[in-house]
């Protein structure tokens, strides 16, 4: 875990509490909770900067209905909303005791399509809050014409996993990544993409899985409706590799022709 002297440069901080410490003086608010007051500062200032950048929130349509100016917003808080107020000092206690980042308190909202805004504001642990939007990744790998896949509980432990950086695994959404040999470095023949995990999978019946996914609220999906998804799935990672071998300037074998010669290596080998 990172220490929150990580957190920010110190002058960003200085600077933040400088603007509390005035704003706090300017309104009578005691002088003791100058701290929960800078983290409840930035955290709405990053809640703002989301609605305007973040894709998915514009798609949604989510607005941060505060002050527009970072102070007032602070000031509208603490003075709109009490309870939550309370428990955001109670979290940043934590916080000042344990120094690290997973305790901060952050800004959470109670509905996530919701907008920031009285009435759907609620103080989360930044470590909390992460596993709430953290979203299950599974690298699938084409290989011969057949997929496997291995599940990860969010795209930073799938890029640790597989050793490559965030953005990697983001554009691994969109384009197949080639699998190489770490000590060879030549090409495993291997393609893989990465994709969120929407759908459990049954694991004894049918019955038990439709039963999951009402438990979870997920859509049920007929036994033919998944296959058909699948072999969706490989034909799209199978014309992602054939685009990167016209890229590369190989030449593209179909999946019939790679599990011949694959079962021919084997077989050589043995």
């Amino acid at each position: 875990m990172t220490k929150k002297s990580n957190e920010f440069s110190r002058s960003i901080v200085n600077e933040q509490l400088s603007t509390v410490r005035n704003l706090f003086v300017e309104y009578g608010i005691d002088l003791s909770l100058i701290s929960a007051g800078r983290t409840l500062y930035e955290s709405l200032r990053l809640a703002k900067h989301r609605t305007k950048k973040r894709k998915d929130y514009i798609e949604k349509g989510i607005k941060f209905l505060f002050n527009s100016e970072d102070r007032l917003a602070l000031l509208e808080v603490i003075s709109g909303d009490k309870v939550f107020w309370e428990a955001w000092i109670n979290q940043n206690n934590i916080y000042d005791k344990t120094g690290f980042d997973n305790d901060r308190p952050s800004v959470h909202r109670l509905n996530p399509d919701g907008n920031y805004e009285f009435g759907n504001i609620g103080v989360l642990p930044l470590g909390k809050h992460r596993q709430e939007h953290a979203v299950s990744t599974a690298v699938v790998i084409l290989e011969n014409g057949s997929l496997s896949a291995q599940i990860f509980g969010s795209k930073t432990t799938t890029a640790t996993a597989i050793g490559v950086g965030i953005g990697k695994v983001n554009n691994m959404a969109k384009r197949g990544y080639k699998v190489v040999d770490e000590a060879t470095v030549a090409d495993t023949g291997q393609v893989a993409i990465t994709m969120p995990v929407k759908v459990l999978e049954p694991t004894n019946s049918e019955d038990e899985y439709k039963a999951q996914c009402k438990a979870h609220g997920i859509t049920y999906e007929t036994p033919e409706v998944r296959a058909e998804r699948e072999k969706k799935q490989v034909k799209r990672v199978e014309q992602q590799y054939k685009e990167m071998c016209e890229t590369d300037g190989i030449e593209y074998l179909p999946p019939e022709v790679r599990r011949k010669k694959a079962d021919s290596k084997s077989s050589s080998e043995l």
